[in-house]
């Protein structure tokens, strides 16, 4: 194991102090990645048989490393799950690396490809209880630990360099942070007068100014649900987000 390992997992064990109902923390075992996807996921929280297996997890295992295994699994099943739905994880994929993925999404690809390149967290880390639905009760105050976690999270992935933020939650509770500073690119895509909505922002490239000596290029983007992504946007998506990434490759390659 390297030394970010150890760092993220003595990160994880602060953010998560023994207590793993309603809480999230995705994170991978030996990548290094350069870029990250940052959600507000999930909506819709476990069924009833993974929340068997979490209950027993606690109970009689209770180690940090077989949650994030868990999690680990509930990621892939995500993935997996709306890819099938409606194809968005491929061609998100294939777009950001610049190379067609002949296969379809399996775990195995997942596994081996997909989390060497992407870092995947949640800005919403604390959960309290279910709805009726299933649905998660968020308290906002938890929000800003949330911030505060992934801020430490991306200070210890010090290969990242591009961040997609999903959805308007996810941004602007990053944004509203007073020690984070994300400016948009004056020679952005989108009018710079325009609105703090992901709507408004989609595509746009952003920098981070992480700290004195780092910067970390940021693409808001509307959430990847299907009501989102089939409605909101649809054809477009796709199409702003390519804008944006031809951006970031010219700032990093000027």
């Amino acid at each position: 194991m390297n030394n970010i390992d150890k760092k993220m997992l003595e990160h994880a064990e602060k953010v998560l102090d023994n207590q793993f109902l309603y809480k999230t923390f995705y994170f991978k075992k030996g990548t290094r990645p350069k870029y990250c996807i940052l959600m507000e996921k999930p909506g819709k929280y476990i069924n009833d048989e993974e929340e068997t297996e979490l209950n027993n997890l606690i109970s009689n295992d209770n180690r940090i490393e077989s949650y994030l295994n868990f999690y680990i699994r509930y990621l892939n099943k995500w993935i997996l799950l709306d890819n099938r739905r409606k194809p968005f994880f491929k061609p998100f994929f294939e777009l950001v690396l610049q190379k067609k993925i002949d296969s379809n999404l399996d775990e195995k690809f997942l596994n081996n490809k997909i989390f060497n390149n992407f870092y995947f967290s949640d800005i919403i880390k604390y959960r309290s209880k279910y709805f009726k639905d299933r649905s998660i009760n968020v308290d906002k105050k938890l929000l800003t630990k949330g911030v505060v976690s992934f801020r430490e999270e991306i200070n210890i992935l010090s290969n990242v360099q591009l961040i997609f933020i999903f959805g308007n939650v996810a941004f602007k509770n990053l944004i509203k942070d007073n020690t984070i500073n994300i400016d948009k690119d004056k020679n952005n895509i989108i009018d710079t007068n325009r609105s703090n909505m992901i709507s408004e922002l989609h595509g746009s490239l952003h920098i981070w100014k992480f700290s004195e000596t780092r910067e970390i290029y940021v693409i808001p983007l509307i959430h990847m649900s299907p009501r989102s992504f089939n409605v909101t946007i649809r054809d477009t998506y796709f199409y702003y987000l390519e804008k944006g990434l031809v951006k970031y490759r010219e700032k990093i390659n000027t």
